[in-house]
């Protein structure tokens, strides 16, 4: 069984910093889905989800995406979040 793979639209993020200046994130998330059947209900869930990770990733700070642990921690919350939007459906990884 071949995973499919789902790209959200891009994420350009202004994280949230403590000084005066800006930081931004620019990322594409692509969902790994276990079959195309699942399509249809990221589909109809896109609304959701989408706020869900825009709400998420607006909390972060530059320092939570320092090095390899600070992305591994991101793909679990995020996968966290995917999940809880598009029950049923299982996505089994975000790749970024």
């Amino acid at each position: 069984n071949k995973s499919v793979y789902y790209t959200l639209p891009e994420f350009l993020i202004n994280l949230n910093t403590s000084s005066k200046s800006s930081s931004f994130l620019k990322t594409t998330v692509i969902l790994e889905l276990q079959n195309q059947t699942d399509v249809p209900n990221i589909e109809a869930n896109l609304p959701r989800l989408v706020d869900s990770l825009n709400t998420y990733l607006r909390e972060l700070r530059s320092s939570d995406l320092a090095g390899s642990a600070g992305i591994q921690r991101l793909r679990e919350e995020l996968l966290l979040r995917v999940n809880k939007a598009v029950a049923p459906t299982q996505v089994t990884s975000v790749l970024f």
